[in-house]
């Protein structure tokens, strides 16, 4: 049976002392003060927390210093490089420095509580009965049932789908079943990867559940979710079209297998109701407090959570697991957290670093047309996963270097929504993306072959029908 691949794991989980349960014990509680500070703030407008909020994190941090990687010292030495940076060169740093960590806190408290979902998909029956279904479709409809899976199960999952689908694929595609013929089976494997890697991308440009979306429409001025969620739609069946069609002319056809498991969409049915539930109830969070969508979702994902554990093992039972992901799992999501809460406060210092206006003067001084800009956004974001950086941090400095989109001629939505795209094309094709990474590890392949070696037409197949669809939309929108 597959199981749900821990992505967010850095490392083995050590040999329990008494000690370091009881660190993990206590980082499990700071993240929940963390939670709680970040929810209070945004849904009651109540600021006393914030220093308690801020502390939770930083208790944190303290506690997995020691466990951290290379890689994580180095984002933070860069965060700290740029936060003296700001201290020195604005005239009053500290509202700036204050906002950024508090941007921090909030993917802090984002990325754990989506976290509580997997951890209660992890041992779900009929999330992994569905993730079979789709893994034993035959060769004409494998890649789009593995497209759909990457999408649909990363809404819920996030980069856990992946983890999912991707042991689904190593399972399901065996040497007997590929007839003994070893090329069949790399053919196979190739493309139900690649279908779950671009599947699980798009999801970035439709899902007003990721955290894409959750930077976007909290920094872009006048980006609004339910706009940029149909034009991202759009996008996404534009795209994922041109990925079907590209893996028809381009990959060879291995014979068609004599019996396969016929495709059910009622298999798809619980996923489907489990993301109108978290919609429905952050929608309702969002009408009824001050705080966005993304906020309800940072509440309600672990009550759901818990209710779906306790639904098929009990309240006792689904207590004990979400203890469980506190203080065993969290700690081990130190990477993650690190990463991605430095990303945002960089992202927020650089932003209060630079002009407001300057690009607007700039861009009008050039003469850049304005359908040129939500175009060109994709490709730049792109270029810079490509580098190594990270999208949260790119999209950010972008959506401050933009300032307003409307003063540039530009639509709000039409560029927000150029941010996501390019945001997910970045996460197919970076050799930075957590998604390549996982992929590279379990083909043996490094991220960059993932990424750029097998998944590089189609991004640039993709970037130019993206840049087309945002010029056109700049005109009719």
């Amino acid at each position: 049976m597959s199981r749900i691949e821990a992505s967010d794991e850095a490392g083995p989980v050590e040999p329990g002392g008494g000690a370091g349960v009881w660190r993990d014990r206590l980082a499990g509680a700071a993240i929940l003060v963390v939670w709680v500070g970040v929810l209070t703030l945004a849904l009651t407008g109540y600021a006393g927390l914030v220093p308690v909020t801020l502390s939770g994190l930083a208790l944190y941090l303290l506690l997995q210093a020691g466990r951290l990687t290379r890689t994580a010292w180095l984002h933070l030495g860069a965060g700290a490089g740029i936060a003296a940076f700001a201290a020195w060169h604005l005239d009053t740093p500290q509202a700036a420095l204050v906002e950024a960590l508090n941007r921090a806190a909030f993917l802090a408290a984002l990325f754990s509580a989506l976290g509580a979902l997997r951890e209660a998909a992890r041992t779900s029956e009929t999330v992994l009965a569905t993730g079979r279904l789709l893994a034993s479709q035959p060769p004409g409809r494998r890649y789009a049932a593995m497209t759909l899976g990457g999408t649909f199960f990363g809404a819920i999952l996030n980069f856990g789908a992946v983890g999912l689908l991707s042991g689904m694929v190593r399972d399901a595609n065996t040497l007997e079943a590929a007839g003994g013929d070893a090329r069949i089976q790399a053919i196979r494997e190739r493309r139900m990867l690649l279908a779950v890697l671009r599947g699980f991308s798009v999801l970035m440009f439709w899902c007003p559940l990721t955290v894409a979306y959750a930077i976007v429409t909290t920094t872009v001025v006048g980006a609004t979710w339910p706009s940029m969620f149909l034009l991202g739609s759009l996008a996404m069946l534009l795209v994922l079209a041109l990925g079907w069609f590209l893996d028809r002319v381009t990959m060879p056809r291995p014979p068609a297998r004599s019996h396969a498991e016929p495709f059910a969409w009622r298999g798809f049915a619980p996923l489907f109701g489990l993301l109108v539930l978290v919609f429905a109830l952050s929608f309702l969070v969002e009408t009824t407090t001050q705080g966005y969508l993304v906020h309800g979702v940072i509440l309600v994902v672990p009550l759901i959570a818990l209710a779906w554990i306790a639904r098929t093992s009990g309240c006792r039972h689904s207590a004990a697991r979400m203890g469980g992901y506190l203080s065993n799992m969290v700690p081990q999501q130190r990477g993650e957290i690190v990463v991605l809460s430095n990303a945002a406060f960089v992202g927020a210092v650089i932003a209060a670093l630079l002009p407001q206006s300057g690009i607007a003067a700039v861009l009008s001084q050039i003469g850049v047309p304005a359908p040129a800009i939500p175009a060109a956004v994709p490709w730049l974001v792109v270029g810079a996963g490509l580098l190594g950086a990270n999208s949260l941090i790119t999209v950010t400095v972008l959506a401050a270097l933009v300032a307003d989109p409307a003063s540039l001629g530009v639509d709000p939505t039409v560029f927000g929504v150029s941010l996501v795209i390019g945001w997910g094309m970045a996460v197919g094709s970076s050799p930075a993306a957590a998604a390549t990474m996982m992929i590279g590890r379990l083909t043996g392949r490094t991220a960059s072959a993932v990424g750029w070696g097998w998944n590089g037409s189609f991004t640039l197949w993709a970037l130019l029908l993206s840049s087309a669809l945002l010029g056109l939309l700049h005109l009719v929108w």
